[in-house]
């Protein structure tokens, strides 16, 4: 798991430049499916009240298509988001955009203390027409 300090999204939307955006990226580091771990949970909650200490991040969640499991990623992130602690204090806002053979899956984490959060929130999800607008 790593961050990767992503403002490109949101440069690109409404013309504002929101600082410390990151990208969170949760990899298997081996080609073989890994065991169920409830322990992953608690270990990536643990990260992400951590990660929201400081309510002004933003994090920004995109499912991987390279295998083709994006949804299924989506739908455990989500459930993870669901059932954790800090769902009442971080907003976990999602979206998704198909092209012609791929669906993407995307979330914004912003916690609700960030005097930003109604901007952050449009820019999320105006993502979506650019990526239709920016289609040749």
């Amino acid at each position: 798991m790593k961050f990767i300090e992503d403002e490109t999204l949101f440069i690109l939307t409404n013309n504002v430049e929101f600082e410390q955006v990151y990208q969170i990226v949760i990899d298997n580091t081996t080609d073989t499916k890994p065991p169920f771990d409830s322990r992953v949970f608690l270990t990536i909650e643990a990260i992400i009240i951590e990660f929201f200490k400081d309510t002004q991040k933003i994090l920004v969640f995109v499912c991987d298509t390279m295998d083709g499991k994006q949804l299924a990623r989506f739908k455990k992130f989500n459930r993870w988001h669901e059932k954790s602690k800090h769902n009442q204090s971080i907003k976990k806002l999602n979206d998704n955009y198909t092209d012609t053979d791929v669906e993407l899956f995307y979330s914004i984490m912003i916690h609700k203390s960030n005097p930003k959060f109604k901007h952050l929130k449009s820019a999320f999800f105006s993502i979506k027409e650019l990526l239709i607008n920016d289609k040749p």
